[in-house]
């Protein structure tokens, strides 16, 4: 499918660093469209729906980019992205200020890596519409309730579980299914399995799951699972541990699984919370 380029940039307020809401499809074709010592005054993060390239920055070094990354631009960072302009380079992007982006940052809602790759479902591009219709179309009074929107669809895309649509407008049997997907995870159950437990075929299943949830069946799992394991990880449980009770067969495969979603090795991302703990404890906050 060939993508035209179409985006919208709204500001709440005048400084545009701080109110700049704007999202879109940007296709990017040639070598100009490669940004060298790039820097911006908010936030933007973006998903890769095709094409390759390389982030880096001062502080990441070089990171290769593919379909299903998600990229984030964080305010004040120089960074560099480097497409591969064969035609193929698609992106979705959402931009907000950076104020929402701190206190989002505050709260631990943003992965610190610029770069992970994303759950989301590349082929599952509703959600994504339907934010780009609404911004289009909203007059000034509706911009903080689009402001809200995307946010959620920026969790969505590095990984939280945000109902989409309302829960109370979800079937029965997609709510069971995120229900046997979200529990009990060394079971392990087969996706066709959940299916005929709900009396569907597994091809209407999964559509149906899409169209609800915004993401695929084995997606939405593997989500859980790293949602899991991050809370098991950070509550001093081993790896090796983790890793069992979140269903994987071996540390090796639970470590390549846990290092492709978050974009940081179980170990590292143990340590560094750790070390975060320590900090706060030696520097609280307001003293």
């Amino acid at each position: 499918m060939k993508f035209l380029k179409d985006v919208i940039y709204r500001c709440i307020g005048d400084d545009f660093n701080e109110g700049v809401i704007a999202c879109g499809y940007m296709p990017k074709n040639a070598p100009r469209d490669s940004q060298q010592d790039f820097v911006i005054g908010y936030y933007s993060c973006f998903i890769i729906l095709s094409g390759q390239g390389i982030y880096e920055d001062g502080q990441s070094g070089r990171i290769p980019l593919r379909a299903g990354c998600f990229v984030q631009r964080f305010p004040g960072r120089i960074h560099t992205t480097k497409i591969v302009p064969d035609g193929s380079w698609v992106e979705f992007f959402i931009s907000f200020g950076k104020g929402v982006y701190e206190y989002m940052n505050r709260l631990n809602l943003l992965p610190e890596m610029p770069v992970i790759s994303s759950p989301f479902d590349l082929s599952a591009r509703t959600p994504l519409d339907a934010l780009l219709s609404r911004l289009k179309n909203a007059v000034p009074s509706q911009y903080p309730l689009i402001l809200a929107d995307m946010q959620k669809n920026v969790l969505r895309l590095c990984g939280w579980d945000v109902p989409h649509p309302p829960e109370e407008n979800t079937p029965p049997a997609i709510r069971e299914a995120c229900s046997l997907l979200s529990s009990d995870f060394s079971k392990n159950i087969p996706l066709p399995q959940i299916a005929r437990q709900l009396n569907l075929s597994y091809e209407s299943f999964r559509k149906l799951f899409v169209q609800y949830k915004g993401v695929s069946p084995g997606s939405y799992r593997r989500n859980q699972r790293m949602r899991q394991a991050c809370l098991m990880l950070r509550s001093g449980i081993t790896i090796k541990e983790t890793a069992q009770m979140t269903g994987y067969a071996d540390t090796y495969s639970f470590t390549r699984e846990f290092t492709k979603s978050m974009g940081i090795p179980p170990g590292q991302y143990r340590k560094k919370h750790l070390e975060n703990l320590k900090n706060n404890e030696k520097n609280p906050k307001g003293l």
